[in-house]
């Protein structure tokens, strides 16, 4: 192994300092990981900021919706069973079951635009895969999740509301701050030790 001069060990330091202050790779590895972190906690595995489920679907109400609010168009009959132009469903949860979702995890997603927004990806709507995220950089310093849709940030904030799951649902969890922390940490000393 080389050992270099103390004027070698400056330049190097000098050029990696101008590499962090233009690309940061170590913060962009950590959020883009955070960044998914979230977005699957939330949209695959159903759960809110405190660690525990967003909530439950609702079992009592009956429902009509259009095709065009479904992921899956129905079979277009009512209660009696008679064709109609929408498509009845017992509750919200039988909908959910009816889509191909769990009816057990509230996951936010019908056709995955909450969710495409939210990851900053393309999403099918038929896609029940994971995304892979794309983390807003807003320079090599600062990354940043947001929502581009005024109808998504609604959905958000509807779904924090008391009147639906009453809890936080996006905001980061001590388990994800602590991640990113690691992650972070650990691909720098990986910088500065190339």
């Amino acid at each position: 192994m080389a050992t270099l001069t103390l004027q070698q060990y400056l330049d190097k330091i000098k050029r990696q300092n101008r590499e962090l202050i233009k690309k940061n790779v170590p913060l962009q590895i950590a959020a883009q990981t955070t960044h998914a972190l979230i977005t699957n906690r939330i949209f695959h595995e159903g759960r809110a900021t405190d660690g525990g489920p967003i909530g439950s679907y609702n079992t009592t109400n009956e429902m009509w919706v259009k095709n065009d609010q479904l992921r899956r168009s129905g079979n277009n009959t009512g209660k009696t069973g008679k064709p109609i132009k929408s498509n009845y469903y017992k509750s919200y949860k039988a909908l959910k079951i009816n889509q191909g979702f769990s009816g057990d995890i509230v996951d936010l997603r019908m056709k995955n635009e909450l969710q495409s927004d939210f990851a900053n990806a393309p999403i099918g709507k038929n896609d029940d895969n994971p995304p892979k995220v794309n983390t807003i950089k807003i320079d090599a310093q600062e990354y940043q999740i947001q929502v581009r849709k005024k109808i998504n940030r609604d959905k958000m904030e509807g779904a924090e509301s008391d009147e639906r799951f009453g809890k936080k649902i996006f905001a980061h969890t001590e388990d994800e701050k602590k991640k990113f922390r690691e992650i972070a940490r650990k691909e720098l000393i990986k910088f500065l030790n190339r």
